[in-house]
């Protein structure tokens, strides 16, 4: 399908997402990395435990800017 040259085609740039849906996956990721980091201490795998600890740092850090008006 072809587009006439003086037609709009709708906003320019790349899509931004709500805040609230970037919230809650932030705040589901929190909920997922304490729960792989508490499956990775009761089975003592040392890389489950540091995936599930670096999940939470980052969710906690992105909630952390959130809350204090950075993002």
């Amino acid at each position: 399908m072809r587009y006439r040259e003086d037609a709009i085609t709708g906003d320019i740039g790349a899509p931004t997402g709500d805040e609230g849906v970037i919230v809650g996956m932030a705040v589901y990721a929190l909920v997922v990395g304490i729960g792989i980091c508490f499956l990775g201490v009761r089975t003592r795998v040392p890389w489950i435990i540091f995936m599930g600890g670096t999940l939470t740092i980052a969710s906690t850090v992105y909630l952390g800017a959130f809350m204090l008006g950075y993002t």
